[in-house]
């Protein structure tokens, strides 16, 4: 039981993590600088991709677990209106949707986490 309880921390750690990269990435394209480290894009969209696929172990557990398939249907579809946005090179599309729709789903997302894992992993 230990490992889930690892699992748990770890997901809400890279959920923080993830969140930081996407505040950064929004704060270098509110200032202007087109070399915007899209990497950064690109690993979020790796780290969430596992997070969803370890919350499957969990799913079946938690009571607002359908929640948390809500969001992590909406970040999908935010990362992928993300990256259209950013082939398009639509600077102002790409600003909107990350401080208005994709950082705020995943704080919504990591807040669900938290309220599964809190008492198994705060004790």
């Amino acid at each position: 039981m230990e490992r889930y309880y690892d699992t748990m921390r770890n997901m809400i750690e890279l959920t923080d993590t993830g969140i930081e990269a996407l505040e950064y990435l929004a704060g270098k394209l509110l200032n202007g600088e087109n070399d915007t480290p899209l990497y950064l894009y690109a690993d979020f969209s790796n780290a969430f991709f596992m997070l969803c696929n370890n919350f499957k172990i969990f799913e079946k557990k938690f009571k607002n677990s359908n929640k948390i398939k809500e969001l992590e249907v909406v970040i999908t579809r935010e990362l992928l209106a993300f990256l259209s946005a950013s082939q398009a090179e639509d600077r102002v599309s790409m600003k909107e949707i990350l401080l208005l729709r994709l950082i705020p789903a995943v704080k919504s997302y990591r807040a669900e986490l938290a309220v599964c894992f809190n008492p198994f992993i705060l004790c």
